[in-house]
């Protein structure tokens, strides 16, 4: 005789799978942030970027210095959403000289 499973069984079952899955994919692209940033949110980015999104997760602290016009900025900027986006409960400041320019 086949037991069949009840709904609440079912719909269990569904949600372990669901989170586990959630949980593959959330190791997989908090260990490769710079894939996050291409596959999920879709910006496509240079290698070099890449390379620093990488230093800048792996890292306590990491330093570009760069001339005007490299994307230091957006960098930082898109570094900080997808921290947050993965890291949930995470904080982030914003600071800087003036008002205008925070």
């Amino acid at each position: 005789m086949i037991k069949r499973k009840s709904d609440r069984e079912l719909a269990e079952e569904k949600s372990g799978r669901v989170m586990a899955a959630v949980v593959k994919y959330a190791a997989y692209f908090r260990a490769n942030i710079h894939r996050f940033v291409e596959e999920y949110l879709g910006i496509e980015l240079k290698l070099f970027q890449k390379i620093l999104l990488y230093a800048m997760d792996h890292n306590d602290a990491s330093y570009y210095i760069a001339s005007r016009g490299q994307g230091k900025s957006f960098l930082v900027a898109l570094y900080a959403v997808s921290r947050c986006i993965l890291y949930p409960h995470t904080q982030c400041v914003v600071c800087s000289y003036t008002y205008k320019q925070g």
